[in-house]
């Protein structure tokens, strides 16, 4: 801002604040609030103005006026929780590499609060503020084939009791 002297006149000014100079505080209308939930800050100027024996008004150094006396510059806005909504994390690696396999991953229900911070809150208030189901946690994966692979089945009993004889086993693919 510009301490150059601004110029207006006076009519019907509060002198509530104003110092025996002269110079008093004059705060401007608050900044629109940039959240309409969650919490954040309003703010404006707040300037510092003399009065004129011609009855027009100049904005002056601020050191010029009573600090005591200064009204706020900042004000709390959007103090209010905003609406639940349903967060889900990323899925886990697949449980196996080839195969029938799972996969999970954290879903909470959660908000921004009245003060910004982000808090988990109970399913039912997702349910209810967004009607929508909760999103899996859990999902398959992995459904190519395993590549075939031998397995042997243990040797069945010598066909023989002495001398040279035979053991057989399965090994199906």
């Amino acid at each position: 801002q510009s301490l150059s002297p601004q110029r207006r006149h006076a009519a019907g000014r509060s002198t509530a604040t104003q110092s025996p100079s002269g110079t008093f505080w004059s705060p401007k209308p608050y900044r629109p609030c940039n959240v309409s939930c969650g919490g954040s800050v309003q703010s404006r100027d707040v300037d510092c103005e003399q009065l004129l024996g011609s009855g027009e008004l100049v904005v002056v150094e601020p050191r010029r006026c009573n600090r005591d006396l200064a009204p706020a510059t900042e004000r709390p806005c959007g103090v209010f929780d905003c609406r639940a909504y349903w967060r889900a994390d990323d899925y886990s690696e697949c449980s196996v590499t080839c195969g029938g396999g799972s996969q999970s991953r954290r879903v909470v229900c959660q908000r921004l609060n009245a003060v910004g911070r982000t808090v988990v809150i109970a399913d039912a208030r997702c349910l209810n503020e967004t009607n929508e189901a909760k999103p899996a946690a859990v999902r398959e994966c992995e459904v190519v084939h395993c590549p075939a692979c031998w397995k042997p089945a243990p040797y069945a009993p010598c066909n023989v009791s002495c001398g040279g004889g035979l053991q057989r086993r399965d090994v199906p693919c």
